[in-house]
């Protein structure tokens, strides 16, 4: 029951952080979780020597408890100005639309879980303990890294959903960000990545760096593919993340399985390297190079039912 209720509790603290950033608010998302993190340390300190079955539970959960109710103050205060600068939407949306566009998004998601916390799985057993030690620091990094993308992606749907007259401006300034950020960090893992990784071992270094290098060149295919998510998403195209969505989940798991086999835990980074290419490809003629070019493709609501939908997102 406690771990039901702690998952309860993460739920809500993770839709707080949707609401912010919907909010165009995002500031406070840092502040938030910044403050999640330091209380979380200090309440393991704390208590885990004092509690030795459940402290890590509990250091998990109390500082959730703690900043729930301030942000959700906080949340109730900023809906009303919000309110205010926003212009009514011009479109209704009713249960159907807003079911068949919440759904789509929630079957994608499913597959990002799938295909960005599975494979350390997968490793483990197919590999072994050894193997899947030397694989978690090069996936973790490139997974973190994953949310600097994320990150701008979500700040799209917001923007792009908040003034769809600017769309072509926000979807611009969004790869021009990504790119800024991400391809030196790229550069630099794949020139030092046995450096970086040395931080763990000698042993990790030989086992890992080539892997590293994989997953850092295939954080290029994944930034394309995660704003175009998100440009997908403020043209209420559900299809288009679905279907790209399985299919990178598929072609992710099915190529690790195929490839741990024969090449180790590299198989593992050969198979994303491809599968995020591959799907790249197609949504980057879709869905992003339309969007730099300032075309604004129909939702695919207006081609079913004979008229738009502007729904604004929250982040998959």
């Amino acid at each position: 029951m406690a771990c039901v209720g702690a998952l309860g509790l993460a739920c809500l603290l993770q839709l707080q952080d949707g609401a912010l950033v919907g909010l165009r608010r995002a500031g406070w998302v840092p502040v938030k979780n910044v403050s999640y993190g330091v209380m979380k340390i200090v309440a393991l300190v704390v208590l885990a020597s004092v509690f030795p079955t459940y402290g890590i539970l509990a250091a998990w959960v109390l500082p959730g408890i703690l900043l729930l109710p301030p942000f959700a103050y906080l949340i109730t205060r900023l809906l009303p100005t919000h309110w205010g600068t926003t212009a009514p939407p011009g479109e209704p949306m009713d249960v159907r639309r807003i079911t068949r566009y919440a759904s789509g998004n929630y079957v994608g998601y499913l597959c990002t879980l799938a295909y960005r916390f599975l494979p350390p799985v997968l490793v483990l057993h197919q590999a072994g303990a050894v193997a899947a030690a030397y694989f978690y620091p090069p996936w973790l990094i490139a997974s973190s890294l994953m949310l600097v993308t994320s990150n701008f992606s979500v700040s799209l749907v917001v923007e792009g959903a908040f003034d769809r007259s600017e769309f072509t401006l926000h979807t611009r300034r969004a790869v021009a960000q990504t790119s800024r950020l991400l391809l030196p960090v790229v550069a630099l893992l794949v020139v030092a990545a046995p450096w970086v990784l040395r931080v763990f071992g000698s042993q990790y270094a030989d086992e890992g760096a080539t892997l590293l290098r994989l997953l850092a060149l295939s954080l290029v295919p994944s930034a394309v593919c995660i704003l175009s998510f998100g440009i997908a998403r403020i043209h209420d195209r559900v299809a288009a993340i679905v279907v790209n969505q399985v299919a990178l989940a598929f072609l992710v798991l099915s190529l690790s399985v195929l490839l741990v086999g024969p090449l180790g835990i590299t198989g593992v980074g050969v198979a994303s390297l491809i599968a995020q290419s591959a799907v790249a490809v197609v949504l980057l003629w879709t869905q992003l190079l339309p969007a730099l070019r300032g075309q604004d493709p129909e939702p695919e609501s207006h081609l079913q039912e004979g008229e738009g939908v502007d729904v604004p997102n929250s982040p998959a």
